[in-house]
């Protein structure tokens, strides 16, 4: 969206970013005055000042240029978080929790935790943020509990999105593809992207957040090494001399014929990138479980966060994954409920499943809640 000059000057010595109510003109699945008491919410949690405070950062808040109206198509995302913060804002500590929201750090997490417990405030559930709870000297530091009739429940949330190298790694290698099927429609061949360390010091990560596109920058850069893979792996081709291992622009790049269609991929097998995504959903729940007390009911939600518009096999794993553990690792979770499983591809696509642990202690909790 394009902001008047002068709109813009008053926006950055207020730090009024509400005096372009760019919200109102924009389509959206939210009726109008839910997208008015949305963005009133909004306003009074990322006041003048907050705002402000962003300019002329290198890395300012996620949030600070989706309230600016830079990308009209986050304003559904906008409104539920408006929302939901709405429906929270009696709730005990949750001062702790707009603290948390307000830091780019802790951002993304935050609103996991304000997703899950709005849904549940909106259930007639009370909500208890950041209690501490100390059972034999030992301190536990759920994110939240729910309290109604039938008890108490823990809550802690985790968010697993996808790395910034992995993000680099995959723009690079649909760059490359899109150059080689340009120039090659009828011959196949499997070519393999490994990068060297020495490619990362091309490459920012430091300047990548979850919440955004690649910076412009990175993507020129991109743009020019995968011309270059491109490029030479063409060369390559027409000499016929496969396979061949190269390394061109800090990657090593490995061609030989395929007898499927123009096949790449980066670095490691398939099975490998399953193991490893297991393996971050295993270190955030074992995380997770030492934060819940283990004489009390809990829940994890685990979120999945990714700018790929397509997350449903990381789903499957996912789903896979808590089934098998909660059959084979029984006293593990034993005080573990059940697990909310949300995937978030922002900011279009949004998934939820909810997996009740058949093996746990407190069945009879976990039936009445009113969650499952």
């Amino acid at each position: 969206m394009t902001q008047d000059v002068s709109l813009f000057g008053k926006i950055k010595q207020s730090g009024q970013w509400w005096l372009n109510p760019w919200w109102l003109k924009e389509d959206s699945k939210y009726t109008k005055n839910q997208i008015i008491i949305a963005f009133q919410k909004l306003k009074k949690t990322f006041d003048d000042k907050w705002f402000r405070s962003q300019f002329g950062r290198s890395n300012p808040h996620p949030i600070w240029e989706d309230l600016f109206g830079s990308f009209p198509f986050v304003l559904d995302d906008l409104v539920k978080l408006g929302l939901d913060l709405k429906e929270i804002e009696n709730c005990k500590n949750v001062d702790r929790v707009i603290k948390n929201l307000k830091s780019a750090s802790e951002y993304l997490s935050t609103r996991s935790v304000i997703e899950v417990s709005a849904e549940l405030k909106r259930k007639r559930f009370d909500i208890f943020f950041e209690p501490e709870v100390t059972i034999k000297t030992t301190k536990y530091n759920p994110d939240f509990y729910t309290e109604n009739k039938n008890g108490i429940i823990y809550f802690e949330i985790k968010t697993l999105y996808t790395s910034a190298k992995e993000r680099v790694k995959s723009e690079l290698m649909d760059k490359v593809y899109q150059s080689l099927t340009e120039k090659f429609r009828s011959l196949s061949f499997q070519v393999d992207l490994e990068t060297c360390p020495d490619f990362w010091k091309k490459i920012n990560v430091g300047k990548i957040d979850p919440f955004h596109q690649l910076p412009m920058d990175i993507i020129t850069t991109l743009d020019h090494i995968a011309k270059n893979i491109a490029q030479s792996v063409i060369k390559i081709g027409n000499s016929g001399e496969l396979p061949c291992k190269v390394e061109i622009e800090k990657v090593i790049i490995t061609i030989k014929r395929s007898e499927n269609k123009t096949h790449l991929r980066i670095g490691r097998s398939l099975r490998s990138l399953e193991s490893e995504f297991k393996r971050a959903i295993r270190n955030l729940v074992k995380k997770a479980r030492k934060q819940l007390p283990p004489d009390n009911p809990g829940i994890i939600g685990i979120k999945l966060f990714t700018l790929e518009p397509s997350f449903k096999g990381n789903r499957d794993l996912a789903l896979e994954f808590f089934l098998t553990e909660f059959q084979n690792s029984p006293p593990k979770y034993a005080h573990i409920v059940g697990i909310i499983l949300i995937l978030n591809s922002y900011p279009v696509q949004y998934e939820k499943r909810i997996i009740m642990n058949p093996y746990t202690k407190f069945k009879t909790i976990g039936k009445n809640c009113g969650i499952f």
